[in-house]
């Protein structure tokens, strides 16, 4: 997948295995990875943004998730 310039914001859907879950109340995290690559993908969520924000929380590890949202480079 291209990654996007800085400024601009885009919006995909990425689908892969977990490979850990971390619930911090009100945000959380996901790491995934869909085996084409070493680098898995953080998947940053919001509880205010996310109906089913506790049962994503609850996933085990290798549990399979379909994720859009907006790629955003970190620094």
């Amino acid at each position: 997948m291209p990654m996007p310039s800085r400024s601009a914001a885009q919006t995909v859907t990425v689908a892969g295995w977990v490979k850990s879950v971390r619930d911090m109340k009100n945000f959380g995290f996901v790491t995934l990875n869909d085996g084409s690559c070493f680098r898995d993908l953080q998947v940053v969520m919001n509880r205010e943004a996310l109906d089913n924000y506790d049962e994503i929380a609850h996933q085990n590890v290798s549990a399979a998730l379909i994720c859009t949202g907006t790629v955003k480079l970190t620094p």
